[in-house]
């Protein structure tokens, strides 16, 4: 009777567990295929500090991967030498000490460190990680600058667009001041979502007030690819204009 009562609930556990491990084998398989057709860096899914800090390091002989796994044995998250140099650890936190233990962890493994402060989805906001940060500019100082003194890798971080451009150009030059490598910036405000245009003014103006690199965020589906990549080139000499 128990075991025919509690099976439905096991096998949906086991089904949660599998789809999570398919999931981080997916990502890692897809880091690696963008590295083989190109890209210069990759990043990591979303991590919260919590489940990293309660994972151990493992070296898996067999599969020749670097493996975090969690008090359970599931991966949290997988990495191989094909990426090393390349590979961005990216974390979710609300806190800077948590987030220096997260990178103390990672940073043998990884190329640098990157601070999701966009992530609008209600685990993120409610934790008060994710965009729940772009209105806590102390806390965002204190966060990047803890990381870029206690670490020896790179340290970046993502925003999403605050209100207007010149709210959203004077946190960017806050984040400029912390000593990160770049700035990601997702295009789009809290609530937008990627069907939602990007708003490339904010980017724009960014890319011209900062000495650091900014890395535009957005999505293209079947969008003009020509007007994308000549918007893209402008906004690189503009950016290289302004540092001469």
């Amino acid at each position: 009777g128990h075991a025919r009562a509690h099976g439905p609930r096991r096998h949906a556990a086991n089904g949660a567990q599998h789809a999570a491990l398919d999931n981080v084998c997916l990502i890692f398989v897809q880091r690696l295929l963008a590295l083989e057709y190109g890209a210069d860096i990759v990043y990591g899914e979303e991590l919260v500090d919590f489940r990293v800090l309660q994972s151990r390091r493992v070296e898996n002989e067999l599969l020749q991967t670097v493996d975090y796994l969690d008090p359970a044995g599931r991966i949290v998250f997988r990495t191989c030498a094909a990426e090393r140099g390349r590979v961005v650890f990216q974390v979710g936190t609300a806190d800077a000490q948590r987030a220096l233990q997260v990178a103390k962890l990672v940073e043998r493994d990884v190329a640098a460190f990157d601070v999701n402060m966009g992530c609008p989805k209600s685990f993120s906001i409610m934790g008060g990680m994710g965009a729940a940060l772009l209105s806590q500019p102390d806390k965002i100082r204190e966060i990047l600058t803890t990381l870029v003194a206690g670490v020896s890798i790179p340290v970046t971080c993502k925003i999403r667009l605050l209100p207007t451009v010149a709210e959203t150009v004077a946190l960017a030059k806050l984040i400029e001041s912390t000593g990160v490598a770049a700035l990601a910036i997702h295009a789009r405000f809290i609530p937008e979502r990627p069907r939602d245009a990007p708003h490339y003014e904010h980017i724009r103006a960014v890319v011209e007030a900062l000495s650091i690199p900014v890395i535009a965020k957005y999505a293209r589906f079947s969008l003009d690819p020509l007007a994308d990549a000549m918007w893209q080139r402008r906004v690189a000499r503009r950016g290289h204009a302004g540092r001469h």
